[in-house]
């Protein structure tokens, strides 16, 4: 019982140090807003691309992007884990990234 527990924790432990994200904001929107989620796949410890770079104008269109959310979740550690690593060089890493577009606020209107 109690290694199961110890072993419970320490996985509990490596799902939170395991993730990380960083925020770039260029303009602050009230409420919350449609992200769209993108994956982003790297090989050799992420020093080479395999997809493309984020192109916003492709997720955004005319408009301008308010937030970028670059983050390691564990989704992608999962990714990660399944493809084997020759000592300790990773052949595979991915990352996702969120973007929200600029939304025109609703004006009230008064009568």
């Amino acid at each position: 019982m109690k290694q199961s527990v110890k072993a419970l924790a320490c996985i509990f432990c490596l799902v939170l140090v395991s993730c990380n994200s960083i925020t770039f904001v260029q303009y602050e929107q009230d409420g919350e807003h449609e992200t769209v989620n993108k994956w982003h796949h790297a090989t050799l410890n992420g020093m080479v691309e395999i997809s493309r770079p984020l192109d916003v104008r492709s997720v955004c269109g005319d408009k301008a992007w308010t937030k970028i959310t670059t983050e390691y979740t564990f989704y992608n550690l999962l990714a990660s884990a399944l493809v084997p690593k020759l000592g300790v060089a990773a052949l595979y890493s991915a990352w996702t990234n969120k973007v929200e577009c600029f939304v025109v606020p609703v004006e009230q209107v008064s009568p």
